[in-house]
């Protein structure tokens, strides 16, 4: 299953949802940014309530220390984090799957062991 599909496909983000609660569990996911990483994270971020009437809530949290974004995301919305980030990395003026968006989407899974399958 490709996870970048989740844009388009309900069902594969119905997956992916019950995959990441599987592996984060109850905690908070970590993240410190800098530079591309934080500009396309703050995008999706911003974003407000989309189409699957969800957003990124106060329970998630940004602190700025020093040139990094510390970042702690509540993992009932790292489901949509992930799946904004690869629609900003889907628009018309960045479709490049070795983008930041796609990158930094990417790299949450992998450090949650959720590979394309």
């Amino acid at each position: 299953m490709e996870w970048s599909s989740c844009t388009a496909d309900d069902r594969v983000y119905a997956i992916l949802k019950a995959k990441i609660a599987e592996e984060q569990g109850d905690e908070p996911y970590p993240m410190q940014l800098v530079s591309d990483d934080y500009r396309v994270f703050a995008e999706a971020w911003n974003m407000g309530i989309d189409a699957h009437l969800e957003a990124m809530t106060e329970r998630s949290s940004v602190e700025q220390i020093g040139h990094k974004a510390h970042i702690s995301i509540h993992p009932e919305e790292l489901p949509t984090l992930v799946r904004r980030l690869f629609e900003i990395g889907e628009t018309e003026d960045r479709e490049d799957e070795d983008g930041p968006a796609f990158r930094l989407a990417t790299d949450i899974l992998s450090t949650l062991n959720i590979e394309d399958e």
